[in-house]
């Protein structure tokens, strides 16, 4: 008899352990969601408010190279806005890339470094709910204005590089495209200028197809960027959604 009251004391308290564990589970569900509404609006209501040369903070990118600090905000400069939604590019530029992984004569449409920032970028400086933001777009095949190159056919992305003419239409002048690169960036390996400044792709072609046009330092445009080589940094654009 005491065996069996002792056993059933014990099934009684293992229910309610189980039960208050069940119960933790739930708030702190509950509490999550209602964090992530709480974040969802707060960011409608950053980028609704947005306007032409602000700064708004969205996603998140290792930049101070400190990763044990975990990952840090990334600033965006709005360029442009339209409607239900507006144009983004990087404050600073955020990583290190070739624009292609190898030799070859390539278009923006065909590099490896489009692949990169529709795939594994966006995937790690956005939370889930985050893309949703970020518009799949048509991406112009915008030609050099100095040189014959085929800047290859227009794409759907949804991160992307700004083109040569788009950098002459959203910027005030020459000196306001110079931008300098995170900690991480230069740490990845992008060249570094004595101003603080880096260079950074565009995703217009250059000379030829093995180039492509970038950024130097002081924002001007040069075109004779070899497309495997490890010196250029990647400043990302996009456009945001500002719907309800």
């Amino acid at each position: 008899m005491k065996k069996e009251s002792r056993s059933l004391a014990i099934k009684i308290c293992i229910i309610g352990v189980l039960l208050a564990a069940a119960w933790l589970l739930s708030n702190y569900i509950f509490k999550l969601l209602d964090t992530g509404e709480k974040n969802k609006a707060d960011l409608q209501k950053v980028l609704q408010t947005a306007n032409v040369g602000d700064y708004v903070t969205f996603g998140t990118y290792e930049q101070d190279n400190v990763e044990a600090d975990g990952r840090e905000p990334i600033e965006w400069r709005v360029l442009d806005q339209q409607d239900d939604r507006i144009l983004v590019v990087s404050r600073y530029a955020l990583d290190w890339m070739k624009y292609n992984t190898f030799e070859a004569s390539v278009t923006w449409e065909t590099c490896t470094l489009r692949a990169w920032l529709n795939g594994d970028f966006l995937e790690a400086a956005f939370e889930p709910y985050e893309r949703e933001w970020v518009l799949s777009v048509e991406v112009s095949a915008d030609p050099n204005p100095n040189h014959a190159t085929s800047p290859g056919n227009a794409t759907t992305d949804r991160v992307f590089l700004l083109s040569v003419p788009e950098t002459e239409r959203y910027f005030d002048s020459v000196s306001d495209r110079a931008c300098a690169g995170t900690a991480y960036c230069y740490a990845r390996g992008a060249f570094r200028a004595g101003n603080g400044n880096c260079w950074w792709w565009l995703r217009t072609p250059g000379v030829d197809g093995y180039r492509a046009a970038y950024i130097v330092d002081s924002g001007v445009a040069n075109s004779a960027g070899h497309v495997h080589d490890y010196l250029y940094a990647v400043r990302p654009a996009m456009w945001l959604s500002t719907k309800e």
